[in-house]
């Protein structure tokens, strides 16, 4: 089913709950998402990737308070870069502790986490209160679509709820960078090397809360 309405959220996260997958919007492409503790349907978003299995699903949370609340403490270092990227298209890779660890997302030491900058994302995050197992909605190796309609009709055909939320305005997956054992920008987006080195060193801030 694909939809436009943002009433349809509820239904998305209802989904979820029930272990469905669905794609949604982010700022940057268009995303697979489902419940990070619920192994068969983490399974489905592997399969219809055809993923390799040894890399782990990205993990989306709502705010950067959630880190905290799964057991996550950040270095300053790391309160840099997200308080001057997050939300936003940067994707930060630490070392799985804590709750964060418990997640099936998470099948390695580490872990990748991303705050994207969608409404209807970050409403489905809260509506949820939990993490989201996200994932670009594509085949591996092929182009992640930065609209629905770029979706590849084997994916579609994959998921239970489409939510269309017109063209991504980033348009481009995010930035990943390491903090795990120092600071390693493992792929460069909207985000670069410089912009990263500068919020490090407190130069890039836009949330005071940190």
């Amino acid at each position: 089913m694909t939809t436009k309405s943002k009433a349809d959220i509820k239904k998305a996260a209802a989904l979820i709950r029930q272990g469905k997958v669905i794609i949604l919007p982010t700022e940057t492409v268009y995303g697979l998402g489902a419940d990070p503790a619920n192994q068969e349907a983490l399974d489905r978003v592997y399969k219809m990737k055809g993923r390799d299995w040894r890399k782990q699903l990205p993990l989306a949370v709502k705010d950067i308070s959630w880190l905290d609340r799964w057991g996550l403490k950040l270095n300053r270092q790391q309160k840099n870069v997200l308080g001057a990227f997050w939300p936003g298209p940067l994707t930060l890779v630490v070392r799985a502790v804590g709750g964060l660890a418990e997640f099936a997302a998470v099948r390695e030491e580490t872990v990748a986490l991303r705050c994207p900058d969608h409404p209807i994302l970050l409403k489905l995050l809260q509506l949820l209160d939990h993490p989201l197992a996200l994932t670009s909605a594509n085949c591996s190796g092929k182009k992640a679509p930065t609209q629905l309609a770029e979706v590849e009709k084997d994916i579609l055909k994959g998921v239970e709820l489409a939510i269309d939320g017109g063209p991504c305005w980033v348009a481009e997956a995010s930035s990943v960078v390491s903090m795990v054992d120092g600071v390693e920008v493992l792929r460069e987006g909207p985000v670069s090397k410089e912009d990263v080195e500068r919020a490090i060193r407190g130069k890039a801030r836009r949330n005071s809360e940190l």
